[in-house]
């Protein structure tokens, strides 16, 4: 069977009754409430006269329908984690048919409905991957932010990357569009497509802060020869202040800046300039604000091509993490290049260090 986005059996049907049992009871043992949605759907659609398609995706779904040449399309996400479903209308769809495709979706779970002001069945403004009703009070009505996130701090290979974006409310309607959402819940394929949109339609509201290997080592041993303990939570904080005061370079009037928490927020405050201007608000989780949903895809992207560029000069690409995959890789690496370890890992994690 092909494979489809995010590694998930691929299928692309027209659920007529006898297919979509089939293909109903096939997602049964994987997610039994996107096959109850689905179900519903496929039912209203037949009803209409209409075939609804269906493609699962990493944490989803995609469904769409066809009529007179014109097409609608969009991706239902459920995340078993937040127990929320997620509608997100793809562009490039013909305008009423998005509207009735999202408002059938909307009737079968209401995701999305209190996303943006646009109501059920607005195309685009609904199904905003990050409902703004979650956000805690100080970051609902903040007219323009930055947000920031990192990639890279708990794997062997590859740099440690902070990334910073620069977010205004209008900005944030097109984020919502475009599906920008937590990067956790997206396929490698995905983050990507949404890093390269990011960077391409706004250069200036993005900044990646990327340390190598060897500058990582360096600075990492460094530190510790002065007695510093938390070394790599001085780099983080390094790293996000370096992204925040490029923004703020680029625009001055931000209200606040939202920073995904990574225990180090006095090494951040100590990088700052004095007389900071912007709330600084620091919390776990915070992927659920959209510009630090963007700085996340950002980072992610920024690191994952670097492994990219790894495996192009070591003849195979590092695994991410630092769980079995990448150890079989360091190994491999330890045997073949035993004198490049700095250039490719991070020294300081116990299991490079029992190999030296």
């Amino acid at each position: 069977m092909a494979k489809g986005e995010g590694g998930c059996p691929g299928f692309l049907t027209a659920l007529a009754p006898s297919p979509a049992r089939r293909h109903l009871s096939r997602m049964k043992s994987t997610d039994p409430v996107l096959s109850h949605v689905l179900a519903r759907l496929a039912a209203d659609f037949e009803k209409t006269g209409r075939l609804l398609e269906a493609t699962p995706v990493q944490h989803g779904l995609r469904l769409g329908f066809e009529e007179n040449g014109r097409r609608a399309a969009g991706i239902l996400y459920h995340s078993l984690k937040k127990h929320r479903l997620t509608w997100v209308p793809q562009p490039g769809s013909d305008e009423r048919l998005a509207k009735l495709l999202s408002s059938a979706v909307a009737k079968r779970t209401g995701a999305g409905a209190d996303s943006a002001p646009g109501g059920a069945g607005s195309p685009g403004e609904k199904g905003a991957a990050l409902p703004r009703t979650t956000l805690p009070e100080a970051e609902r009505k903040l007219a323009r932010w930055i947000g920031t996130d990192e990639a890279g701090k708990g794997d062997l290979f590859g740099p440690l990357v902070v990334a910073g974006f620069l977010a205004e409310q209008s900005v944030r309607r097109e984020l919502e569009r475009l599906g920008v959402r937590d990067s956790k819940e997206l396929s490698p394929g995905r983050i990507r497509e949404l890093a390269e949109m990011l960077n391409r339609r706004w250069p200036k509201r993005c900044k990646v802060v990327p340390i190598g290997p060897e500058r990582y080592n360096k600075w990492y041993a460094e530190l510790a020869k002065e007695g510093k303990v938390g070394g790599i939570n001085i780099l983080l904080g390094w790293g996000h202040a370096t992204a925040i005061k490029d923004l703020l370079e680029r625009e001055e009037r931000v209200e606040a800046v939202v920073v995904d928490r990574f225990g180090g927020e006095g090494r951040l405050k100590r990088y700052l300039p004095a007389g900071f201007a912007p709330r600084l608000l620091l919390r776990p989780k915070a992927e659920d604000n959209i510009a630090v949903a963007a700085a996340a895809l950002l980072a992610r992207d920024a690191f994952d091509r670097a492994l990219d560029r790894m495996g192009n000069e070591l003849g195979f690409r590092p695994h991410a993490g630092s769980g079995a995959p990448a150890q079989r890789d360091l190994k491999r690496l330890k045997a073949e290049r035993p004198e490049d370890l700095a250039r490719f890992v991070k020294l300081h994690f116990a299991p490079v260090r029992k190999m030296l």
